[in-house]
């Protein structure tokens, strides 16, 4: 199934975007054992798991034809609700990249991270290119290089800085602490190291660093 989802859409860019059939409010179809099936929840459940009974999928990146696993997420009826009314989220007063908001901004990350892998050491497997050309965002990734790849305009950027991966990862550096100590300056790069540092503690999972990220979001919604 995987190889018949990667088939059929276009990842050139952020979303993988469905190119086969699409209903009337835009969301794509395929059949599956004769029944006609959501292309972006079978995506989900061929590379997340299965569907909570009871639970819809929210697009995180609002495109309804993306099918990709990273702008995924199971949540309830209530919750897909407000998000959608909430989709005009800003940083800085102004919108900025893919996505729209920090929360936005963790949920992907955790959903590239829990699909490719979390990585241990600078960004990703050959950062620079120079023994591989597959798309960042199909590598293992560090937690700031996932953060930086979902917040770049082309969703696989692990060393494009921005306004909303620097707002991110701050929010993130302030719930960690490594060796029992919290970041000590609020400098950007001293904020990236925190994070990286705790995500590069021995035997640090990618489940780990998964659920960091979506209590993050959990957090980061709440308050605002």
């Amino acid at each position: 199934m995987d190889k018949r989802i990667r088939r059929l859409t276009d990842r050139s860019g952020a979303c993988w975007l469905w190119l086969g059939r699409k209903n009337p409010k835009g969301y794509g179809q395929m059949t599956i054992a004769k029944h006609q099936r959501s292309a972006h929840r079978v995506s989900y459940e061929t590379f997340v798991g299965p569907i909570p009974e009871g639970m819809q999928i929210d697009h995180l990146c609002r495109v309804r034809h993306c099918v990709n696993p990273a702008h995924l997420e199971a949540v309830t009826p209530q919750e897909n609700l407000r998000r959608q009314m909430a989709a005009t989220g800003v940083v800085g007063g102004r919108p900025i990249g893919h996505l729209a908001s920090v929360p936005a901004v963790f949920r992907a990350a955790a959903r590239l991270i829990a699909a490719n892998g979390h990585f241990q050491g600078d960004y990703c497997p050959d950062p620079f290119d120079r023994h591989t050309t597959t798309p960042h965002a199909t590598r293992p990734l560090s937690i700031v290089a996932a953060i930086r790849c979902v917040a770049s305009p082309q969703g696989d950027n692990p060393h494009r800085i921005s306004e909303l991966s620097e707002a991110a990862v701050k929010v993130l550096a302030g719930r960690l602490e490594v060796d029992g100590e919290p970041a000590w300056n609020d400098e950007p790069h001293h904020l990236e190291g925190h994070v990286a540092h705790w995500g590069d503690v021995e035997d640090r999972t990618t489940e780990s660093a998964v659920a960091v990220l979506e209590a993050a979001a959990d957090a980061n919604e709440v308050a605002a």
